[in-house]
């Protein structure tokens, strides 16, 4: 599997059919958040549930969706011909760093590197953006150590602050 077969853009600028796969795919990482997760205990039971409803789920999307964006939660969204491979969601906090609070790779997508390159893409977009401090979770998980370690070896420029912190030169 080639990582040129792929493309990444963030949820908020997506158009036409790349915005409607990726609607449907942020949907479902809403309603059926990973249980115990920090997204989990802090998203309202009322928005998990109004969108696993059918008839309520587009209706619900319509106001969650703008008003995640609004309080600064975007996605980086990795796709392919065959749709949705990866996903890094983040927020941009009031202090204008940048917090990685979920990322995930479609399982048949495991092992073909996109974890690192969905958190990749989306700090090399969001440094574009101005933003020079990232968050690459809590520290609690240790699969973001090795992600957050390639990502420093590929880019020389970028720097370790600790356990969960990198800093880039920001490119605004």
């Amino acid at each position: 599997m080639q990582q040129s077969e792929f493309k990444s853009y963030l949820f908020s600028e997506a158009e036409g059919k790349s915005k409607k796969m990726a609607t449907e795919y942020l949907i479902n990482m809403v309603a059926y958040p990973d249980k115990g997760s920090e997204f989990d205990r802090n998203l309202p039971n009322a928005v998990k549930y109004a969108l696993r409803v059918p008839g309520l789920r587009k209706i619900a999307s319509r106001f969650v969706f703008p008003k995640m964006l609004e309080s600064g939660i975007d996605s980086m969204i990795i796709e392919n011909h065959k749709g949705i491979a990866a996903h890094c969601a983040f927020e941009v906090k009031p202090d204008e760093t940048v917090h990685v609070f979920s990322y995930g790779v479609q399982p048949r997508y495991q092992n073909a590197s996109l974890a690192t390159r969905v958190n990749e893409d989306m700090i090399h977009t969001m440094a574009d953006k101005g933003y020079s401090w990232f968050k690459i979770g809590d520290g609690g998980h240790e699969s973001n150590m090795p992600i957050k370690a390639k990502i420093l070896s590929q880019n020389p420029n970028y720097h370790n602050q600790d356990s969960t912190w990198i800093r880039t030169p920001a490119r605004r």
